[in-house]
C-alpha cells in the first residue's frame, strides 16, 4: 500500500463532512487576512507597531477569525494556504498551526516551504511534531527534510519502532520498500468465513485503507487475496481458500515507486501485496516475528489460530507466543503476560 495513496484517502475522510466550496472559502478568507492586513501578521508574530494599531476591536475581531480559521481547516488546506502566503505571513499561520497538525501539514505542504517552516523550531519540538504519523510517514520526512533527526528520533523509540524504521530505510528512496505500510492482515485458506468475521470483530480496527486481507501459508508464502466484500457476501461456512483471489496484483520492495503508483491508478487499487524474492508477503508483524526469533536463534514456526482460542492456547502452553490485534485489558493482564505495547 503506497503512503501517497493513504494520505489522499486519510485527507478525504478528514474533508467529506465539509463541502469542497465551504473549504476553498475559508481556505481564501484565511490567506486574504494574513496577506492584505499587515497588522494581524505583526500582531501574531509579536511585532505589532504604533501606526498598525489601528481600530483595536476590529484587529481583536480579524485575529479571532484567523484562529477559528485555522482550527477549522485540515491540514492539506492549512498546508496550501503556508505555500500561498509570502515570508511573514506564512511564519505567523505556522505560529497558530497546533502541534498535533504540524507533523500532518509538513506531510501536505511542499518541501519549497519545510525551510521556512521548521527554521525556528528545535529539534525536540520537530520531533514532537512527528510523532502522531505514521511510522512510513516519519520515514519520509526523515529523508526528506533538510535536517538529519534519524538518530535523534531512532533514540525515541521502543525496540520495534526502531527495528521497523532501519528496515524502511533499507530500501532506496522512491521504491516500493521505501512507502510500503508494513501492517497487514493474514489469514490461512482453510479458515472458514465465520471465523475471519469473529476475528475481525475481536480486533476491532483495520489497517489504514485495507480492502482486502492476505492469505498465506504457515511460512508466508503468499496465496491470495481475500476481499472483505467477498467476507460479507459469501456463505459464512465456506473457507478462505475456496474464495479467496488466487492470483492477485503483487509488488517486490525495490520496483520503482512511481511505476506502481501508476498500476495503482490504472487498476484502480486501494492496496495490493508486496513479497519477497521467494513470493513471500512482507509485513510488520511478520517482520517482528522474525527479528525476535533471530534474536532468541530459534527456529520457530507461526500457526494458525482462532481468536477464542489464543489465550485458552497460551495458558496450556500450546504455543508460546501470540501476537498481532491483541489490546491489553485489565481482565487479560490477570492471565497472561503482555510485551510492551507497539
Amino acid at each position: 500500500r503506497l503512503t501517497i495513496l493513504k494520505r489522499i484517502a486519510r485527507s478525504m475522510s478528514v474533508l467529506h463532512k465539509k463541502s469542497a466550496r465551504l473549504r476553498d472559502e475559508e481556505r481564501a478568507r484565511l490567506i486574504w487576512l494574513l496577506s492584505t492586513d499587515k497588522a494581524v501578521t505583526s500582531a501574531l508574530l509579536g511585532k505589532l507597531t504604533l501606526p498598525e494599531r489601528y481600530d483595536e476591536g476590529t484587529l481583536a475581531d480579524d485575529l479571532a477569525e484567523v484562529e477559528m480559521l485555522v482550527s477549522h481547516l485540515p491540514p492539506p488546506d492549512l498546508a496550501d494556504a503556508l505555500e500561498a502566503l509570502p515570508y511573514d505571513a506564512r511564519t505567523a499561520l505556522w505560529c497558530l498551526v497546533p502541534d498535533d497538525k504540524r507533523g500532518e501539514v509538513l506531510l501536505e505542504a511542499s518541501e519549497n516551504v519545510w525551510g521556512d517552516l521548521i527554521d525556528k523550531m528545535s529539534d525536540p519540538e520537530l520531533l514532537q511534531a512527528m510523532q502522531p504519523l505514521d511510522i512510513d510517514e516519519q520515514v519520509y520526512l526523515l529523508q526528506h527534510l533538510p535536517r538529519n533527526l534519524t538518530g535523534r528520533l531512532l533514540a525515541t523509540l521502543p525496540a520495534e519502532k526502531r527495528a521497523r524504521i532501519r528496515q524502511i530505510m533499507r530500501y532506496a528512496d522512491n521504491s516500493v520498500g521505501s512507502i510500503m505500510e508494513f501492517e497487514v492482515i493474514t489469514v490461512r485458506p482453510e479458515a472458514t468465513l465465520a471465523a475471519v468475521q469473529r476475528y475481525l470483530r475481536r480486533l476491532g480496527k483495520m489497517p489504514e485503507n485495507t480492502d482486502k486481507l492476505f492469505v498465506t501459508t504457515r511460512n508466508k508464502l503468499l496465496l491470495g487475496e481475500l476481499e472483505l466484500q467477498t467476507i460479507l457476501l459469501n456463505d459464512a461456512q465456506k473457507r478462505v481458500g475456496e474464495v479467496m483471489e488466487g492470483d492477485p496484483v503483487t509488488f517486490q520492495p525495490h520496483e520503482e515507486a512511481e511505476k506502481v503508483a501508476r498500476t495503482f491508478e490504472r487498476d484502480d487499487l486501494l492496496s495490493a501485496a508486496v513479497i519477497d524474492a521467494d513470493g513471500k508477503l512482507i509485513g510488520y508483524e511478520i517482520e517482528l516475528v522474525d527479528a525476535l526469533c533471530a534474536q532468541m536463534k530459534a527456529e520457530c514456526e507461526v500457526i494458525s489460530q482462532d481468536w477464542d482460542g489464543l489465550i485458552p492456547g497460551l495458558n496450556a502452553q500450546k504455543f508460546d507466543a501470540a501476537i498481532a490485534g491483541m489490546s491489553i485489558t485489565p481482565e487479560r493482564k490477570e492471565v497472561v503476560e503482555f510485551s510492551d505495547p507497539y
